[in-house]
């Protein structure tokens, strides 16, 4: 699955220890990265990214959401690599063949906005500080035109090195050919040990381009994004209380904030896509891994209408009953919520990787972060996913200064504006100054390496978020049972994937 963008981020940036001087090339980066334990791929989630078929075109709800509003500098179609270096091998480039490549213009194409642009824009200028002959030219559309035109400009005979690519439009890419295969590229540069088994799969493509986790890989991910618990830790002592170590250990401690007078979960649903993060993590924490993923991938014969979904959002509706949630979330802002828990004023949220830079920036010492424990204390499973996908276009010239350049978006070097700009990153090395950026990358490589990551539901049809928001508010304000909702969510599923 290959989405179209990842969650809305801020621009506060997270301070690294990392000295530009010394650090090693990309190169030799790779071979100090942390494989992740080999997983078989013959059950559950990986099954639905080795075999999940597409036969149409898909936009997901939350990329409209998160870019539709932002109108970027629409730039014409990519202008093609110049320059005199040499042809792709397929191979990885060392530092050496770079530097001595010539004088060489890449070409760039992408849908980014806001905070990721700016991140972008700054590992850009980093490369090119350190590789002087290199110059990246890279374009920007809005997410709608990018979406209609993308076709058109990688088939023209100026196409860009590298798009930008998300599940409706790499079919076309893949069967129309052009762009090319990448999987020299994982070997070489080990991001298939870095990337969690599940992801990884979900980056590859049957060359008719029906089938994603089958044939070979046509895209790479410089990065993801999940929710997790935030907590006050001046707060939560305040009351004789400490981080849960357990799903009850949280529940209880609400109950006694909320006894305290105070608000125990701060949670802004005027938005409705808002609530989606908070509800599919107390999912997570009822309904296996395997089958939301399954539901959410498209696998024949899932299901998201069962009676483990329905106690997840039955909890969430029983929260806002006992006050632990306020009664106005429904007519409360998202950024309202996150300002009243970055003020002090509520003693844990849940929310994504893009409200850490915010929280730690206002709480400082104060702010702590954790996935959402289950029952006996283990924390391995998070909403979340890789953000997009980056592919190389089969026509150009250099093509392996263009890997080059991913791999250096993706490693150690690009990781501080990476994680400014809402990314977390998979490749491991990174230093991170700030108790809260450390404890959240702790989670996301606790999460990654378990293949713990949940993906969004709403991504499980083009339409799902108009069924599953909206029915979020519903049941939080007693209008709609749970049941109700998982019905009219199996409802779209069904009529989208089996077209009945």
């Amino acid at each position: 699955m290959w989405t179209t963008s990842s969650r809305p981020t801020l621009a506060p940036t997270w301070t690294f220890s990392t000295d530009r001087v010394v650090q090693p090339s990309p190169v030799s980066l790779t071979d100090r990265l942390r494989p992740f334990p080999a997983r078989t791929v013959s059950k559950g989630a990986n099954t639905v990214a080795l075999h999940r078929t597409r036969t149409r075109s898909r936009l997901m709800a939350c990329s409209v959401i998160a870019t539709g509003a932002l109108v970027l500098s629409a730039c014409a179609g990519g202008t093609g690599s110049s320059g005199n270096g040499a042809s792709a091998t397929g191979s990885a480039m060392t530092d050496k063949e770079v530097r001595a490549a010539g004088d060489v213009t890449l070409n760039l194409t992408d849908y980014l906005s806001g905070s990721q642009l700016d991140s972008l824009k700054k590992n850009i200028a980093q490369f090119e500080a350190e590789y002087p002959n290199i110059k990246i030219n890279a374009t920007q559309k809005d997410f709608a035109s990018y979406g209609k035109t993308i076709a058109l400009t990688m088939s023209s005979d100026t196409a860009p090195d590298i798009a930008q690519a998300n599940s409706a439009m790499a079919p076309r890419l893949v069967s129309g050919n052009l762009v090319r295969p990448m999987d020299a590229y994982y070997n070489d540069y080990k991001w298939g040990s870095a990337y969690p088994s599940g992801i990884s799969a979900g980056l590859k493509l049957s060359p008719n381009g029906k089938t994603f986790g089958e044939g070979k890989h046509y895209g790479m991910a410089i990065g993801g994004n999940m929710v997790a618990l935030y907590y006050n830790k001046k707060l939560l002592s305040s009351y004789g209380l400490k981080a849960p170590t357990s799903f009850e250990d949280f529940v209880d401690a609400m109950a006694t904030v909320k006894e305290k007078g105070a608000q125990a979960l701060a949670l802004g649903g005027l938005e409705q896509y808002s609530l989606s993060w908070t509800a599919n993590t107390v999912i997570d924490h009822f309904a296996s891994a395997d089958s939301l993923n399954n539901w959410a991938l498209g696998k024949k014969g899932s299901s998201i209408d069962s009676n483990s979904v329905q106690q997840g959002l039955q909890t969430l509706r029983d929260w806002v009953e006992k006050g632990y949630i306020s009664s106005s979330v429904n007519g409360t802002k998202d950024d309202d919520a996150s300002a009243a828990f970055a003020d002090g004023k509520a003693a844990f949220m849940i929310a994504g990787s893009w409200r850490g830079p915010q929280f730690e920036k206002a709480l400082g010492a104060d702010a702590g972060t954790m996935l959402l424990p289950d029952k006996n204390g283990g924390q391995s499973t998070a909403n979340g996913w890789f953000s997009e996908a980056w592919t190389i276009s089969s026509k150009s010239k250099h093509a392996d200064l263009a890997a080059f350049l991913l791999n250096y978006l993706y490693g150690p070097k690009s990781s501080e504006n990476n994680i400014a700009g809402g990314w977390l990153p998979f490749a491991t090395g990174t230093t991170v100054s700030g108790k809260l950026s450390q404890e959240l990358l702790d989670a996301w490589y606790t999460a990654t390496k378990s293949n713990g990551l949940t993906a969004y539901l709403d991504n499980s049809t083009p339409s799902m978020g108009n069924t599953y928001f909206p029915g979020l508010q519903a049941v939080l304000a007693g209008k709609q049972q749970p049941s109700q909702l998982t019905k009219s969510m199996q409802s779209n599923w069904t009529s989208y994937h089996t077209g009945s």
